[in-house]
């Protein structure tokens, strides 16, 4: 069996991914994974909202989100990200937000930092 194979599935309808998910043919632990070069840009919708529009160079599975503030809500939370497609999440503050400050608080993760010694 091929260990490093992703099978991506997507349903639409009218033209719109309305579910996706990932199916691993092995365990997490048995697959090499590249660093996934996650690419964020933050664009402000409101005085409170913004939306983070994420893409990778390679494979991102279980992408997770945190801010240096802690009154930060996101759209999504926990999810993979699929190279060159682009995945867009809504970020909500109790307050009023600084994007400057959003920027550069915003930590996006994945399972690949959690074992590399980067």
């Amino acid at each position: 069996m091929e260990r490093n194979l992703l099978l991506w599935l997507e349903l639409e309808y009218g033209g719109e991914t309305v579910s996706s998910d990932l199916v691993l043919m092995a365990r997490p632990k048995h697959m090499e994974f590249q660093e996934p070069q996650i690419s964020k840009v933050v664009t402000p919708l409101s005085n409170n909202r913004c939306e983070i529009s994420l893409q990778t160079a390679y494979p991102a599975l279980w992408v997770y989100l945190s801010g240096d503030e802690d009154d930060i809500c996101f759209s999504d939370n926990f999810f993979h990200l699929s190279p060159g497609k682009k995945y867009k999440v809504e970020a909500e503050f109790e307050g009023e937000m600084d994007l400057s400050k959003m920027e550069k608080g915003l930590f996006v993760c994945s399972l690949y930092d959690t074992y590399s010694d980067s």
